[in-house]
């Protein structure tokens, strides 16, 4: 016998009624969809565009300014060419509406030539401040281990050592380093690299920090009779302030009974 679905109740009805006309309202036609995917590729498309660009008018005034000292001749002559190459055809009918990969290719075409010299420069520019916090480092856990306070003198004396002879290695490296850059010249690329600097600090600062900053064992409270409160021979307890006065005056009630 077949049985017919029950009828949805007039509250149901009601409730599905107003889902159906909240998602109606909330539908976006479909060509302001596509209008707006369109808009997003095309403000992508012109960022590339803008960013070669202005790498082009940057890099070109620097050449001629900060990047001076760290790029050689050969270098600059092959960097304006590619420059200027890139320039003029920004300005052709292909240039002027291209894709994004297109600009990109050409853009990083460019960094390709241009980052090593801009990479000399911030190497040069970071150095004193990288080089400053590895000897700081360096000086700093030297002084803490040789040093004769009272905060360190748990620690063993061939602990400290290893971190002694560790600050020394690591200064005379960074020492050797610094003559052999020196020596060479800006618009080469440096032997003394920041990163590397950054790295001998992070490793001494893991190496000596666990040996230096074990802190110092904690001494227990010695009680009467020269028995710790927690040690001592066992089954005796270190008497109370009462207890102790209770044991007095007995003792010198039994004094007086002898008397």
């Amino acid at each position: 016998m077949l049985h017919w679905p029950r009828p949805f109740s007039r509250a149901t009805r009601r409730r599905n009624r107003r889902c159906t006309l909240a998602i109606n309202s909330c539908r976006i036609p479909r060509y302001l969809v596509l209008d707006s995917i369109m808009t997003l590729i095309l403000i992508s498309i012109q960022d590339r565009k803008n960013a070669l660009e202005e790498y082009i008018y940057d890099t070109r005034g620097k050449l001629d300014d900060r990047y001076a000292p760290f790029v050689q001749e050969s270098e600059k002559s092959a960097l304006l060419a590619a420059l200027s190459e890139a320039e003029d055809w920004l300005y052709t009918e292909e240039g002027e509406d291209s894709t994004k990969s297109v600009y990109t290719a050409r853009l990083d075409t460019l960094k390709a030539l241009g980052d090593p010299i801009a990479k000399r420069y911030q190497e040069h520019e970071e150095r004193a401040k990288s080089v400053y916090q590895l000897r700081e480092t360096l000086n700093t856990y030297l002084a803490q281990a040789t040093s004769t306070e009272d905060k360190y003198s748990h620690i063993e004396e061939t602990e400290k050592q290893k971190v002694v002879e560790k600050c020394v290695v690591e200064e005379q490296w960074l020492k050797d380093m610094e003559v052999r850059q020196g020596e060479r010249a800006k618009n080469v690329d440096p032997v003394l690299r920041n990163e590397e600097v950054l790295r001998k600090r992070d490793e001494m600062i893991y190496f000596a920090a666990p040996i230096m900053g074990r802190p110092k064992p904690k001494v227990s409270v010695a009680g009467g009779g020269g028995s710790s409160s927690t040690g001592g021979t066992p089954g005796t307890q270190t008497p109370q302030p009462e207890q102790q006065q209770q044991e007095e005056q007995k003792k010198e009630e039994r004094e007086m009974d002898v008397d």
